[in-house]
């Protein structure tokens, strides 16, 4: 399902949306500020478990980054979640990203 981000933010927080839902927010410049409301709607418990989400090609910088790593080690982020982030302007250092994904992974093992 194509959407801008303040759509994909009302229906994450509706707790309304279906399991394996696949949210495409690729080319939406999606600033900052976009992805740290991404990241506090998807920590809110009420996203779908394997819920994709495509934020790929956005203007997401390493502050949205720390954003998604902190949200990631919540234990309310949906099980099975996928995120794409190709082609954004994260830094070289992933590690904070990295960390918390293999967090989050270990929580639902």
């Amino acid at each position: 399902m194509r959407l801008n981000i303040e759509e994909a933010l009302q229906l994450i927080q509706s707790g309304q949306a279906t399991q394996g839902l696949m949210l495409d927010l690729a080319y939406n410049q999606i600033s900052n500020d976009g992805v740290q409301a991404l990241a506090m709607a998807l920590q809110s418990g009420k996203a779908p478990q394997g819920l994709t989400l495509d934020l790929g090609d956005n203007n997401i910088k390493d502050a949205g980054e720390r954003a998604i790593a902190t949200a990631l080690q919540s234990e309310k982020m949906p099980q099975g979640l996928t995120l794409e982030l190709t082609l954004n302007d994260i830094g070289t250092n992933t590690q904070a990203l990295a960390s918390a994904y293999a967090y989050q992974n270990k929580l639902y093992q």
